[in-house]
């Protein structure tokens, strides 16, 4: 469309009245020229009023716009926080999960072997006890419900696995972990956060021992003891991303959820704590993303470096 002319219309008998034509004097003032009356009193639909029109949305549009981002890089601090809940694989240890599960099986198929068991039997064996936990109604620990499920599959005694396990995950466990680099950020986030008094724990996924936890915080460069406790598959009757998973760590904890803030990457298993409550902060690095799971891009999210900035800006807790 054609912008409409102003020019022809800046007389007396103006259709927007006498006080638009060029020349008009204000009663005790100076004339003033036409544009300069335009600037004050822009005429409906000229260039001038719609520029100045579209100028002031925008302007607005972006102060939205800026404190819409404060929000979800998490700068808009607006609940009271005194827990924070951590994920651990790629949250504060920097490993692809899948990349994870590779070298685990890797590792365990070859430890089997070496002891004398069939390891295609047992890697099955042990995926039934992970589908199996993932099923659980949370009637039993995820320990016994692994336990049965892989006996289940083998007809191996129970006690002398475990006690086989344990010699792995106090072993040859630790070469998974092997070219791991720990992110700095990661400890600088948790020693800001333990430094101005706010408590945390170690929500990661229930599914192993808790030596193969500890020995996972240490790749990640960090401390079993930094954590007031870490989940694991003897202590927790659910997983991620099960509610019951999230109200156990509440009740552990002693905690109101509106007190907690959950930090993980995955949208869906570490989001779901927003469903008991919580708070959440995705950390991006490693971010995971299912169709089911809460929109990143609404949440608090940034870098494992973003993050530890944004520690550093809650308040003291001391």
């Amino acid at each position: 469309m054609s912008w409409p002319s102003s020019s022809k219309s800046r007389k007396g008998s103006s259709v927007h009245g006498q006080q638009h034509a060029c020349k008009s004097n204000f009663k005790g003032g100076t004339s003033i020229t036409a544009s300069q009356r335009i600037r004050a009193h822009p005429r409906p639909f000229t260039k001038t009023c719609l520029y100045y029109h579209f100028a002031f949305a925008a302007a607005c549009a972006t102060a939205r716009g800026a404190a819409h981002f404060k929000e979800i890089r998490g700068f808009s601090m607006a609940r009271s926080y005194t827990t924070v809940f951590f994920d651990l694989d790629g949250t504060l240890l920097p490993m692809d999960t899948d990349v994870f599960m590779k070298r685990y099986f890797k590792a365990l198929g070859a430890f089997a072997a070496e002891n004398g068991l069939d390891s295609d039997m047992c890697l099955g064996a042990v995926m039934a006890g992970v589908k199996a936990m993932a099923k659980s109604d949370g009637s039993a620990t995820n320990h016994d419900v692994f336990w049965k499920a892989f006996t289940k599959a083998t007809g191996l005694n129970a006690e002398e696995m475990k006690t086989l396990f344990s010699r792995f995950y106090e072993g040859p466990f630790s070469q998974v972990g092997e070219g791991v680099q720990a992110n700095p950020e990661a400890a600088r986030a948790v020693a800001t956060l333990k430094g101005k008094g706010y408590r945390v724990a170690m929500t990661t996924m229930p599914m192993f021992p808790l030596a193969a936890v500890h020995e996972r915080i240490r790749w990640a460069g960090l401390d079993p003891d930094d954590f007031e406790f870490a989940t694991d598959y003897e202590t927790c009757y659910a997983v991620k991303p099960m509610p019951r998973y999230y109200e156990d760590c509440l009740a552990r904890a002693g905690v109101a959820a509106d007190e907690v803030l959950m930090v993980g990457n995955h949208n869906r298993e570490d989001g779901l704590a927003t469903k008991v409550g919580c708070d959440i902060y995705f950390v991006t690095d490693h971010l995971i993303e299912s169709e089911e799971g809460l929109n990143v891009s609404e949440c608090k999210h940034g870098s494992m470096a973003e993050f530890a900035d944004w520690c550093e800006a809650l308040p003291s807790l001391k």
